[in-house]
């Protein structure tokens, strides 16, 4: 029996195969459907909120909103830009002040929100409770690296805890979202965050980059080369 659909057998069973294709093609199709339908509407948002937003003049990237609910923000692809309410930007000394939009630049410059959408995307295809996790320690993963650079532009990672908890403080009593275009400064990782950035002194090394690019290569691999001569194998070892 050869489990193949590029390779279809005279036994009927390459329309099987298709057929069970075809059902997988329709719910990746609508998958991508729905993200492109959210994407959309925080992407609406998100520009309706920097319209209503004005700069400052401390920097062509920082955008004030006046508005009651705390925020602070780096959103956009591409050009990035940061995102802060006046209601937070009232009750932040100069130094707090300092380590949110270090950390929000960060985010900029490494590209997390690029990074954070490919994961939204690439992980659709998994079960809910993967996903979640997986999701999940990428965005734990991503505001540490940029706790660590606002520590670095600080000089003092103390001052950055204080910082996170300071500001968790602040919106502990609002309610909050979490847009796919957008990193927030206040993530659901205090305790995580804080131990990090009080633990002893280690470099952090990031593969994230090569890991996304490895993985997207692989999966483009799979119906081609060595490797689909590997899976067909292994299925055929597995069905007899």
């Amino acid at each position: 029996m050869h489990l193949c659909v590029w390779h279809p057998s005279d036994s009927g069973q390459s329309l099987l195969l298709w057929g069970a294709l075809a059902l997988l093609a329709t719910y990746a199709l609508w998958l991508a459907t729905r993200a492109a339908v959210g994407l959309w509407r925080a992407r609406r948002a998100l520009v309706a909120m920097l319209r209503l937003s004005r700069r400052p003049g401390e920097s062509d990237k920082l955008h004030v909103l006046d508005a009651d609910q705390p925020m602070a923000l780096a959103c956009g692809i591409g050009r990035g830009h940061i995102l802060l309410s006046t209601s937070l930007l009232q009750q932040l000394d100069p130094t707090q002040l300092r380590v949110v939009l270090a950390h929000e630049q960060a985010h900029i410059a490494h590209r997390d929100v690029q990074h954070r959408l490919i994961a939204i995307v690439l992980s659709s295809i998994q079960l809910p409770g993967t996903r979640r996790r997986l999701l999940s320690d990428l965005e734990l993963a991503l505001e540490q690296r940029c706790d660590f650079v606002a520590a670095t532009a600080v000089g003092c990672p103390l001052v950055v805890a204080e910082t996170i908890v300071a500001v968790e403080k602040i919106f502990r009593n609002h309610a909050r979202e979490h847009r796919p275009l957008s990193m927030a400064f206040f993530s659901d990782f205090i305790p995580e965050r804080v131990e990090a950035l009080l633990a002893p002194e280690r470099k952090a090394v990031s593969y994230l980059g090569a890991f996304l690019g490895v993985g997207v290569l692989a999966f483009c691999s799979l119906s081609t080369g060595w490797l689909h001569f590997l899976t067909e194998s292994l299925i055929a070892v597995l069905t007899r």
